[in-house]
């Protein structure tokens, strides 16, 4: 059942191991925003998701200029909870600072399908 979760970055008591399990053997999964914000809530935070829409000739002039490939993209909004910043013991090819969520992202990234793409926007 890939027990225990890669993505628990806590030890679990029994009970909350047997809670993991029972809740890998009954959900169902899903793709919608819903499905993905209630799965967030699961793992304690509060997201907003974000779609887009390839532009077409039909499109208002206003609408964002989006491709064909994002069709396949979407983004989660969520808030900061980790900040990094480079160190002495890093290399010149490593990023001066980053903003992530590890946990979320590793949450998100192992329900999402395959074919798509995952942004995620941090406020």
């Amino acid at each position: 059942m890939g027990l225990p979760d890669p993505c628990v970055v806590t030890s679990q008591t029994s009970a909350q191991r047997i809670t993991s399990l029972l809740q890998r053997l009954t959900t169902l999964g899903g793709q919608s925003a819903s499905y993905y914000i209630a799965a967030a809530l699961v793992a304690g935070f509060v997201i907003t998701v974000s779609e887009f829409i390839e532009h077409t000739v039909e499109d208002d002039v206003e609408h964002q200029l989006f491709g064909t490939d994002w069709n396949f993209t979407w983004q989660v909004n969520a808030p900061l909870n980790t900040v990094g910043e480079l160190t002495v013991e890093d290399t010149a090819d490593d990023p001066l600072a980053w903003w992530s969520n590890e946990q979320l992202e590793c949450v998100l990234r192992d329900l999402k399908p395959a074919h798509t793409h995952l942004l995620f926007a941090y406020t």
